[in-house]
């Protein structure tokens, strides 16, 4: 399957990822948390596995933040659209 967003994925993943470190969470807390593995975590922050609509509303609400703090805004998007070579932070 072909990304219509390239780092989509990574981006959300990224962003779950700094906001589980500023909570001072782990990946095995979180995981067991979505009764997932520590795996599919790390896939998930990686961009490498995509997490269901509803898992991602478990992870926000675990995270204390709304989902779409998740997501990028439209000038970030944007800015995946014509430079799909930078890969978010």
């Amino acid at each position: 399957m072909t990304d219509t967003i390239p780092h989509l994925w990574e981006f959300v993943g990224a962003r779950i990822r700094k906001r589980r470190q500023a909570l001072r969470l782990s990946q095995v807390e979180l995981s067991r948390c979505l009764c997932l593995t520590r795996a599919s975590v790390v896939n998930i922050e990686c961009g490498r596995q995509r997490p269901s609509l509803d898992t991602l509303y478990q992870i926000a609400e675990i995270l204390d933040i709304e989902i779409g703090t998740l997501m990028p805004t439209c000038k970030e998007l944007y800015a995946m659209l014509i430079q799909p070579e930078n890969k978010p932070k």
